[in-house]
């Protein structure tokens, strides 16, 4: 038999889908001499100090740094993660093969490692590596099995990183603690350090001093329109312009009554290079200029759609495609039918391959974030609503509340409502500013309906607490739509 391990439920179910391992079991899935099973991320985590060394239970500056002579792993304390592992060591020692279906990164790579030498299982392993989760790249994916070893120095890494977090957060955690503990409000307060949130935390203390400690300096400048173009004094070099309004009175009295001349004009032929392919860095920038979604919440949103199948992998740090992928542009393309208006200039042309974007030598285990060309509809299953073509099909967080396809839990109402109405406030305070045009260049628009997502969620919820399909209140949605038309009225 051949076990299938892959990083989710869901992924597993869908490769099991393609091998033909229909037979549901507790734990797995079987068939067609497959047995596809799951974790649920990390199952397995390195030891803690006191599991290398007693002396290491208690905290004390003289037991720093605490470097074990061997790093090792254990099994997370959790019922649903022992059971779960209970059946993958069951299924794992008996196997005449195990395919490593995790996710194609470097931490997928250690999740899935860890668990089969967590097994014991001393059976041959493959690798199953692919971008999309599609009937098609699997298939392909299960054609081009690679030994483990071929991916032996990412798991190395992986562990290199998992070591160094360990030694440094542990250590340094410890000595901030113990240094600082008399400066604290709590005595019993931990300092906790990390290799990213410590970093991260001053940058935001920084940002924050910056602002607190930032004094406007008012500044006037001298315009003039002509033909419906604004024109502005050149100051000198370092000047935003004149310190005091007298200054400026001053200087537009001199040229007041004086003649207006163009003694230039130039006129310039340009290309503008298309924008690149995202990677997850920049699609998290562009959600949250464009949306204002945050950072955690545009991942939350593309691995979603990747399990969906809608997309490639998420975690990527490419903006470039490999070769390969150039002959299925077309056919991709073909997926996306909610946009065909806007391909209508290149059907039936042959697609350009430019280097700015095909380049094998800028990929390494993933390529750009792109669509598979499977057609998405009906994303409703993890809090996607479209309702009345108002509401963004889109995961909310709004008010502090995220909708998922679990509901709003927790939230009452009234707590929905005030939500809404403290953000239609706020939008009311800023309506008299310029800026505000409409909901296209205000992401705060977008929350508010978006607002609409949990809150007919949390309906469905009270009418329906067995879950039994969608409600929907005309009088109660019909309110939150009056509130949202009132401030784009404005």
């Amino acid at each position: 038999m051949i076990v299938c391990i892959a990083e989710k439920p869901s992924v597993g179910r869908d490769i099991a889908h393609v091998l033909g391992a229909n037979q549901q079991h507790d734990g797995y899935m079987e068939g067609n001499g497959y047995q596809v099973t799951w974790t649920f991320g990390h199952l397995c985590e390195l030891k803690e100090p006191h599991e290398y060394s007693p002396m290491w239970k208690t905290w004390s500056l003289s037991q720093l740094p605490m470097i074990p002579q061997r790093f090792g792993i254990k099994l997370k304390t959790d019922k649903g993660v022992e059971k779960q592992f209970n059946t993958i060591k069951r299924l794992m020692l008996g196997a005449e093969r195990i395919v490593n279906c995790g996710d194609a990164g470097q931490e997928g790579e250690l999740i899935q490692r860890w668990v089969i030498q967590m097994t014991g299982a001393k059976c041959p392993v493959q690798r199953l590596w692919i971008n999309s989760l599609t009937e098609e790249a699997i298939r392909e994916g299960f054609q081009t099995l690679k030994d483990q070893t071929d991916y032996q120095s990412l798991y190395e890494a992986g562990l290199s990183r998992a070591i160094g977090d360990w030694t440094l957060g542990m250590n340094a955690t410890r000595l901030y603690t113990l240094k600082y503990r008399s400066m604290m409000a709590q005595e019993k307060q931990v300092l906790s350090i990390g290799r990213v949130q410590t970093p991260t935390l001053a940058l935001i203390v920084r940002r924050q001093q910056e602002i607190e400690n930032f004094v406007p300096v008012p500044y006037w400048v001298l315009t003039t329109k002509y033909r419906d173009v604004v024109f502005s004094a050149i100051m000198e070099e370092g000047d935003r312009g004149y310190k005091t309004r007298e200054e400026g009175e001053a200087a537009l009295a001199t040229v007041r009554e004086q003649p207006f001349t163009i003694v230039k004009v130039e006129k310039k032929k340009g290309t503008e290079a298309p924008p690149r392919l995202f990677d997850l860095t920049s699609l998290q920038v562009e959600c949250n200029r464009k949306y204002g979604f945050s950072a955690d919440l545009t991942l939350q949103l593309i691995q979603s759609l990747y399990e969906k199948k809608y997309t490639t992998y998420p975690r990527v740090d490419t903006t470039f495609l490999p070769d390969d992928v150039y002959p299925k542009c077309p056919q991709i393309m073909n997926g996306l039918r909610n946009y065909f208006h806007l391909m209508e200039r290149i059907k039936g042309k042959k697609l350009p391959k430019s280097k700015k974007v095909f380049d094998n030598k800028k990929v390494t285990d993933h390529h750009a974030i792109i669509p598979t060309g499977v057609y998405a509809q009906a994303m409703t299953e993890t809090g996607f609503l479209q309702f009345g073509g108002d509401v963004d099909a889109a995961q909310c967080n709004f008010a502090g509340m995220g909708a998922t396809g679990n509901g709003v839990k927790g939230n009452t109402f009234e707590d929905v409502r005030t939500g809404l109405r403290a953000q239609v406030q706020h939008l009311k305070a800023y309506a008299s500013s310029a800026d505000l045009v409409n909901e296209l260049v205000d992401p705060r628009f977008a929350y508010v309906r978006r607002g609409m997502a949990p809150y007919v969620e949390w309906l469905s919820i009270q009418n329906n607490p067995n879950g039994t399909g969608w409600a929907y209140d005309a009088n109660y949605a019909a309110k939150l739509l009056s509130m949202i038309t009132e401030v784009k009225a404005m």
